[in-house]
């Protein structure tokens, strides 16, 4: 077969040609990944996602106080959802170790829409129960330690006015035994009941804080949306996934072919040929078998026969011209090149 003129860009057929060589490569890629994608299918089995709302509640120290969205930190409430203390609260609600509280946080996730006090809170389960008793755990739990963190921050506020309290009304004692023993009239007099009525003012002030706390409603907010049962599993279908893992399988295995073709130093096409030579080649002859050596004898209508007669013709003297001896030899010790020579 006589080559024509081509040019260098490498052509579609080129690639093409390249992927048909190294196709056992892409064959093995294409097998590795999905391979891999369904031992990963088949070791981590069906997972169901199970969701749950909650509004926030702002908690304020005064019932007339206006508390905005950016005040209570929606976002920063999204981050408790996922925190360590959420997840043993919830561990116990679901009748599990408080060491299982790590495992239960790398199946929840929690989002905030902007501009609201909202938080959905996903969890994913390997069946429909658990994804459904995860998120409405976590939504519980999250409730739970928030109240908890309210009347513990209302419990230690009283404790503390109570403190505060007790003091002042043994300094009010004081005063007033300094305001009796001042004589009536006098500037030590006035001086000491200036000093009971700043005591009896801050008694007061303090006695209307601890008031204010004992009326706080802790109550963190509710689950706007209970958890329900998923009815079928999240994600991609495993069909889905086996195909990508094929296509990223091609994807590899063809661009390591085409790498192993570029650094090889073997001629194995008519351009790489070019390259080296700089000329085209004179015929392209197919491999000759072992068990039949002489196609031209014993199959002189076959391809590989009529490739021998093209290559014979086109270094066979013209009109005298050209070689009188011809030398067929081979880079390796074989019989190829008294095969090509018995033939031509």
């Amino acid at each position: 077969m006589c080559s024509s003129d081509l040019e260098d860009t490498p052509t579609l057929a080129d690639h093409w040609s390249v992927l048909r060589r190294r196709r056992r490569i892409v064959a093995v890629c294409v097998l590795i990944a999905i391979t891999a994608a369904a031992a990963v299918l088949w070791s981590s089995g069906p997972s169901y996602t199970g969701t749950s709302a909650v509004v926030i509640r702002p908690i304020s120290s005064d019932a007339f106080q206006e508390t905005r969205i950016e005040d209570v930190g929606a976002s920063t409430e999204a981050a408790i959802v996922g925190s360590t203390v959420v997840a043993r609260i919830a561990a116990r609600r679901l009748g599990l170790e408080p060491a299982a509280a790590g495992d239960l946080r790398t199946h929840v996730e929690v989002t905030n829409p902007v501009g609201t006090l909202v938080l959905r809170i996903a969890f994913t389960g390997s069946s429909p129960r658990r994804a459904q008793a995860g998120a409405q755990a976590f939504a519980e739990a999250y409730l739970e330690h928030r109240r908890a963190s309210a009347d513990r921050i209302r419990a230690r506020g009283i404790a503390r006015n109570g403190s505060r309290l007790a003091q002042l009304e043994r300094d009010l004692a004081a005063a007033l035994d300094a305001v009796n023993a001042a004589p009536a009239g006098t500037a030590a007099r006035a001086a000491a009941e200036g000093n009971r009525d700043d005591i009896l003012g801050r008694i007061t002030a303090v006695t209307a804080a601890s008031a204010s706390l004992e009326r706080v409603d802790t109550e963190p907010g509710q689950i706007i949306r209970p958890a329900e049962r998923p009815s079928a599993p999240s994600g991609p279908s495993p069909i889905l996934v086996l195909l990508a893992a094929g296509v990223l399988g091609l994807i590899v295995g063809a661009t390591i072919a085409f790498v192993r073709d570029r650094m090889d130093p073997r001629i194995s096409s008519q351009r790489a040929w070019r390259a080296v030579a700089g000329t085209d080649p004179l015929a392209v002859l197919p491999s000759i078998g072992s068990a039949s050596p002489m196609p031209a004898v014993f199959d002189p209508d076959g391809r590989t026969a009529g490739a021998f007669r093209r290559l014979r013709v086109a270094v066979w003297p013209q009109r005298g011209d050209g070689p009188r001896r011809i030398v067929v030899t081979s880079p390796t010790v074989s019989d190829a090149a008294d095969a090509v020579a018995g033939n031509l």
